[in-house]
């Protein structure tokens, strides 16, 4: 989380509508992924640990492989906050070192407490063999693929409501019609270009207003 709060603003940050005095930290569908990234990472964790004690009739190994997948699911679940509208594939993951080492270092902590036998007695945890290994890794990779699923779908529902919003009543002659994506703006204001070209140079200067 601190390694998190490092990353840089979004480059469309100050085009995010203001919000409303009061309204909760869960609004815009947040709330929903909470509940539902959740659901999915306790559901992973669950089908590793079934899995794994089907497979090996140990209990030990079945915590140890719950314990990874748990861990794991959580890394990858970092980089997902990164951004509330944007997938995984629509950000960059490598524009904040800090979080990469922290996650690497994460993980190789956690290998850790798997396969060095100084760290099993006191973590209770065994080494798991390359077939529980794969079992722990496809349940996070399930995780991660719904996960961006989720984040897609909410994205796609939202930019919809806003659209629909900002498409009543628009008068596209107005500097509130954006002419660059042809859409209309969802709220009050202005994007001005001034360009001048010397040469082969060209500048450009852009204002935005809100209300």
């Amino acid at each position: 989380a601190i390694a998190l709060s490092f990353d840089p603003p979004q480059d469309d940050v100050m085009l995010e509508k203001p919000r409303k005095r009061g309204e909760s930290v869960f609004s815009n569908g947040l709330g929903f992924k909470i509940i539902i990234r959740g659901i999915l990472i306790g559901l992973s964790v669950l089908g590793a640990f079934t899995t794994v004690l089907g497979i090996s009739q140990s209990l030990v190994h079945a915590r140890t492989a719950a314990f990874l997948a748990l861990v794991f699911t959580q890394l990858v679940h970092v980089f997902e906050c990164k951004s509330e509208t944007r997938s995984l594939f629509k950000i960059n993951i490598f524009n904040n070192m800090k979080l990469i080492w922290a996650v690497l270092s994460s993980a190789v902590i956690v290998l850790s407490t798997v396969f060095v036998p100084a760290f099993n007695p006191v973590f209770k945890t065994v080494p798991l063999d390359l077939k529980s290994m794969l079992i722990v890794f496809g349940f996070v990779l399930y995780c991660a693929v719904f996960l961006i699923y989720v984040q897609i779908t909410v994205a796609h529902i939202k930019a919809r409501r806003l659209a629909t919003l900002g498409n009543r009543n628009i008068n596209y002659s107005s500097p509130f019609y954006n002419r660059a994506t042809g859409n209309a703006l969802p709220y009050n204001a202005s994007v001005v270009f001034i360009g001048r070209r010397q040469g082969n140079n060209a500048t450009k200067h852009q204002s935005v207003a809100h209300k």
